[in-house]
């Protein structure tokens, strides 16, 4: 983002997630395009509200938590759930089927939205980004073709949490204790409680 009274402006970054060293093959593969074309027919000017309340002059600032280390109730809420993802992958998912679901769903990987993925209610879901509007199979080819390379066909559908469809009980408990909503709760609790101790390498195994 460039403000057009700015003589400095702001940088923006993004987030990057990558696999722990030694994780790589716990997880469903893809390849990224190396070049993004057209893409300034995707490039447009939009006028700056006023007043602009947002702070654009400075960059975010890490914060200390993103280095700590996991603990062990952590690393053994962790453990279903990454053995689901491997049992996902030899079913066949793939890095191209996960976007092409993100696409399908109409619902950004990373946005805040009111329903989690395993709640997905349909077309008339309050996540979706565009309601009651589904993308035919070539638009979501064609998409997953500008993401990653050597896309030539829609990759294998596997069958997804919905709704209609729930996760065991014992996933969705695995998957609540780690979102952000239980670490803020986290934040709560007294100075008098024992400090847990922190999971060691050994204590993160693959699934």
């Amino acid at each position: 983002m460039k403000l057009s009274d700015s003589a400095n402006p702001p940088l923006f970054g993004c987030c990057i997630l990558q696999s722990r060293q030694g994780f790589k093959d716990s997880f469903p593969s893809f390849t990224l395009s190396d070049s993004v074309k057209d893409w300034t027919e995707k490039w447009f000017y939009v006028p700056k509200p006023t007043p602009f309340s947002s702070d654009l002059s400075s960059t975010p600032s890490a914060l200390p938590v993103w280095k700590d280390k996991l603990l062990t109730s952590e690393v053994k809420a962790i453990k279903p759930l990454l053995a689901r993802v491997s049992q996902l992958k030899q079913a066949g998912l793939t890095g191209n089927g996960l976007v092409a679901s993100f696409i399908r769903r109409r619902v950004q990987p990373i946005m805040k939205r009111e329903n989690f993925g395993f709640e997905y209610s349909g077309p008339k879901d309050s996540s979706r980004l565009v309601p009651d509007a589904e993308l035919p199979v070539e638009v979501i080819l064609d998409r997953l073709k500008r993401v990653f390379s050597n896309v030539s066909a829609m990759p294998a559908r596997i069958d997804e949490y919905d709704a209609a469809h729930p996760p065991p009980e014992g996933l969705r408990r695995a998957f609540e204790l780690i979102i952000p909503v239980a670490a803020a709760a986290a934040e709560d609790t007294t100075d008098d409680e024992a400090v847990e101790e922190e999971a060691t390498a050994d204590d993160i195994i693959q699934p």
